[in-house]
């Protein structure tokens, strides 16, 4: 059944070529992401097309249909080929996300089939694609006419969660995930890639604008960041070793706390690995010297500071980069992942962003939730099941789960954190020149 025995997975970074290419064929990097919402990915399908085609002629000849891993699944499900939707499609980078269909022009540089094998039709991932496969319902009992709604990728169904969670229809928070990277999803007010492509400016491209996955009149900008707990767990392993290893999670907080706020006297950019926003590379610390607009590199700074300096420079990173799409903060942030009971972090957050951060908590009778951290992308798309089944949008909440808030913003932390977001830019973009001269 499969063409290709092993696909590749979003960590292959083989096909600069092809991302070369798939520019050219748009006219620009900038053009690209005015029609696609992303500059060309490595990682992304249509260049993973391309060079599947260009390396295994053969193998591609071979090839009827293209699914994602999303649509694949609801095909298993369903029994035949089931769509694509347009979340999902909107991270190839041959989508066309304004219009809502694959982009032509692009897709006929890879190959001029290309648009039939991936089904020429794009759902939105609330919408039925089918009914249980005859298997399914023959093997486990379960009724013919149960229905397949639309599979989407994990983060746009866990911000699909998220968003039913909160009471108003009106408001839409960011979520921010904190595991072994780090990402952040927001809702725009527009389209941040509309009029003259050329006119968009460089540092604008970086990140991903999505469609919504239920709304096609809204989109969702993604930012992600390679060096998440990794890094945080490597300052703590540094930082705090004794004989007997790395130091607690426990003494790495409390350091944070007592040192934060080290802006704007000091950041740090702690790259273990080349990171995508931007692309940087190395360990770099800095203090003010005397002239206070003027910063000198330092080795180390006092011990312990590093716990803070990584969790400031990680969350100014999605502030700075925030700016780029959105000309409005979000009302509230909602946290998940692994990192995302920290006490340290989440405060930063509250701080740098000014907003109440809210986790996801089990409401048990009158009382305050348990905070949890449940699998939300098989949450939301439990959420678009349950829509379906009901006939609302997008706000029943049958699981118990509720929002329960976790840190709230000091005015005076985020007067500051404001006041250090161009020194820290200005450093940012010192770091990625000097890591690609």
């Amino acid at each position: 059944a499969f063409a290709v025995a092993d696909s590749p997975i979003w960590e292959d970074s083989s096909t600069r070529m092809q991302c070369e290419q798939l520019e050219a064929a748009a006219g620009s990097a900038a053009r690209l992401a005015q029609i696609t919402g992303s500059v060309a990915y490595e990682r992304f399908t249509g260049t993973q097309i391309a060079k599947i085609k260009a390396t295994q002629p053969r193998v591609w000849d071979t090839v009827a249909r293209v699914s994602l891993v999303s649509s694949f699944v609801a095909s298993v499900l369903a029994g035949r080929v089931t769509p694509i939707d347009a979340g999902d499609a909107s991270g190839t980078n041959i989508y066309d996300i304004q219009h809502g269909k694959w982009a032509q022009e692009l897709c006929d540089s890879i190959d001029p089939t290309l648009v039939d094998r991936l089904g020429p039709e794009v759902v939105m991932a609330d919408q039925c694609v089918g009914t249980l496969a005859p298997y399914f319902v023959h093997r486990y009992g379960l009724p013919s006419s149960c229905s397949i709604i639309a599979f989407t990728g994990d983060n746009l169904s866990a911000y699909g969660g998220f968003e039913s969670l909160f009471a108003s229809a009106e408001q839409s928070p960011a979520v921010v995930s904190l595991g072994t990277s780090d990402t952040i999803l927001f809702p725009l007010e527009r389209y941040p890639y509309a009029g003259d492509a050329a006119q968009i400016p460089a540092e604008h491209l970086g990140g991903h604008v999505l469609q919504h996955p239920t709304d096609r009149g809204r989109y969702i900008a993604m930012l992600c960041y390679k060096n998440g707990s990794l890094a945080r767990d490597w300052v703590r392993k540094t930082s705090f070793a004794t004989s007997e290893g790395g130091g607690s999670w426990d003494e790495y907080t409390r350091a944070a706390l007592d040192a934060c706020p080290m802006a704007p006297r000091s950041f740090g950019f702690y790259y273990l690995q080349t990171e995508i926003l931007p692309r940087a590379k190395g360990v770099h610390r800095f203090e003010a010297a005397t002239a206070a607009s003027e910063f000198q590199t330092v080795a180390q700074f006092a011990r312990g500071a590093d716990a803070c300096a990584i969790i400031e420079s990680q969350i100014m990173a999605m502030r700075a980069d925030y700016s780029h799409k959105s000309d409005a903060l979000p009302s509230a942030v909602a946290v998940t992942g692994g990192a995302s009971t920290n006490p340290a972090l989440l405060k930063v957050i509250a701080n740098v962003l000014n907003v109440p951060v809210f986790a996801v908590g089990a409401q048990a009778g009158s009382g305050d939730a348990d905070v949890l951290n449940p699998a939300m992308p098989a949450y939301g798309g439990a959420i678009r099941a349950l829509d379906h089944w009901r006939g609302t949008q997008g706000r029943a909440n049958a699981s118990g789960y509720v929002l329960q808030q976790v840190c709230a913003p000091d005015d005076q932390a985020h007067a500051l954190y404001s006041q250090s977001l161009p020194s820290y830019a200005k450093l940012r973009d010192q770091v990625s020149k000097n890591s690609q001269e």
